[in-house]
Order: C-alpha cells, then structure tokens, then sequence
C-alpha cells in the first residue's frame, strides 16, 4: 500500500511539474508585410534590367547598364523618386526624375510613369528584400530586378 501511494504521489509530482505558463518558447513571428508596406519601406537598387527575345538562349541576353545601380524609392502617397545612385556622373543632378507610381491588377502590376525608364510591368517577386518585374512586349520578355537598400 506504501508502495502504491509513493507511485501515485511521484506521478502526481511529475505531471504537475511538467506544466509552465511561461510561453518562453514561443518563436514569435513578424507579422506578414502587405505589399504596399514591402515596396515602400525599402529604397531599391536596380541590379539587373535585361531582355530576352523568344527562343533565345542565354547568351543572347543583352543588359543594359546605363540605369544599373539606380536608387528607386517608392513612398505610399504615390511618389517614386529615380536616384543616380553611387555612380552618378559629374554634372548631372543626384534625383533623375520623380514620378507617380500606382498598383495595378490587385497589385500584381506595377506602373510607375518615369518618362526615361517608364514601367507597366507585371510583378514576379516582391519580397522584403527583392522585387522582380516582367514585361512582355513584341516577343521579348523583359526582366527588371531590384535589391532593397
């Protein structure tokens, strides 16, 4: 009977010290970003802006260097600002041009009216640290792919 009561009372010990309130453990994780708060809250670097014509293999891929590195920041009241970025050449002002940007096709679309590097391009990725943009346009495919600052 001893027995059986000191069995009863360990197990009663052990299945109470199993318990804790304590959420320590807990990964908490960072609340998802709306797409609005990804594209605005990063100034982005322009890293590649290349195009593909159809059937082409990737030795045809021609890139065009005169925008790489341009800083583009989109702000939520629609503004997008175009920066030279770190290779700026002398003479030539810091800002390129400021234009109006907007989502477009339950932003899965981007439209920004910068009149030297205009884009209507459909959105491949936005992350918090990339955004890639697709255009199609007479049989070339277009990609587009900035980093975030």
């Amino acid at each position: 009977m001893k027995n059986l009561i000191f069995t009863l009372a360990g197990i009663a010990c052990l299945s109470l010290s199993g318990c804790n309130d304590d959420d320590d453990d807990v990964t908490r994780m960072e609340p998802a970003a709306s797409r609005m708060e990804m594209l605005t809250g990063r100034d982005w670097l322009l890293v590649s802006d290349a195009a593909m014509l159809d059937n082409a293999t990737p030795d045809a891929l021609k890139t065009s260097t005169f925008s790489k590195d341009d800083i583009f920041r989109f702000r939520p009241n629609g503004e997008a600002i175009r920066d030279e970025g770190p290779t700026k050449e002398d003479g030539k002002p810091q800002i390129v041009e400021v234009a109006k940007w907007s989502f477009m096709n339950e932003e899965r679309a981007l439209d920004v009216a910068f009149k030297t590097l205009p884009l209507n391009d459909e959105i491949v990725e936005l992350t918090r640290n990339r955004l890639v943009l697709r255009r199609t346009l007479n049989g070339a495919v277009r990609l587009t792919t900035f980093e975030a600052m």
